[in-house]
């Protein structure tokens, strides 16, 4: 996942979303983890925030 991310983005110009569904990310002590683990980054819940984003 962290490869992925990295891949997303390469370049100071370039944007894009990385979506996780899984709801364990959230409900499980584990998942902080994960997500801790992953380059910093805006974490939203929101429709809204992505669209505005693009």
């Amino acid at each position: 996942m962290k490869q992925g991310a990295g891949r997303l983005i390469r370049d100071v110009g370039d944007r894009g979303v990385l979506m996780l569904c899984d709801p364990r990310l959230r409900t499980k002590s584990y998942g902080r983890v994960f997500l801790n683990s992953l380059p910093p980054m805006p974490v939203t819940r929101r429709l809204e925030d992505v669209q505005r984003f693009f």
